[in-house]
């Protein structure tokens, strides 16, 4: 298989609910860091938004009075960039109530159910960092996230801080870490049930 543009020029890490406590159990973000230290924040392919295709109604970067977007970076050390700690969230997603599967008489699994209802998603920026770029595109074309979640529907560009580029996914799970946890996952889920 080729490789992506994703996977050669960057290495992807991963956030769940361990590494990020504020995520509830099956929310995962992804980190995809460049060789030159920048970072890049996406929705997992485990995220409920991306595994139960859920309609985007729509992004948003004002969080708690701030409006992200307005924040203008300039230069080349990218100066006046939001100040972002792991926790921080620096926009909001909308998605539109999944149609009720009542109707088709199979209960749906309840992992599903329990988010089915759910509309508004908090995007962390997982790393410490400063955002130089909030993905703009994504108030007017927020189906970006649903067709190309990798690579146009990101949610920011952050900066590490000077130094730390190499520190700053410590915490987070490298692709094989998180790989081996949704195994365990699965294993759990097959004992369980």
């Amino acid at each position: 298989a080729m490789q992506s543009v994703v996977e050669r020029y960057y290495s992807s890490h991963f956030a769940t609910h361990k590494q990020i406590k504020q995520l509830s159990e099956d929310e995962v973000l992804c980190v995809h860091q460049h060789h030159n230290g920048l970072c890049i924040l996406v929705l997992a392919e485990d995220h409920p938004i991306r595994k139960l295709s859920l309609l985007i109604d729509r992004v948003d970067f004002t969080v708690n009075g701030v409006d992200y977007t307005k924040k203008n970076v300039s230069g080349k050390k990218k100066k006046g960039g939001q100040h972002l700690q792991p926790h921080s969230v620096f926009c909001k997603v909308y998605t539109k109530p999944l149609p009720s599967t009542k109707s088709e008489g199979s209960s749906p699994p309840l992992k599903a159910r329990k988010t089915s209802d759910r509309t508004e998603w908090n995007i962390y920026a997982c790393i410490k960092g400063f955002l130089i770029e909030p993905n703009r595109s994504l108030l007017q074309n927020p189906s970006l996230l649903e067709s190309r979640p990798d690579t146009d529907g990101y949610f920011g560009i952050i900066m590490p801080h000077r130094n730390q580029a190499k520190y700053i996914t410590e915490n987070l799970l490298t692709k094989v870490q998180y790989e081996q946890v949704k195994s365990e996952m699965r294993t759990n889920q097959t004992e369980t049930s």
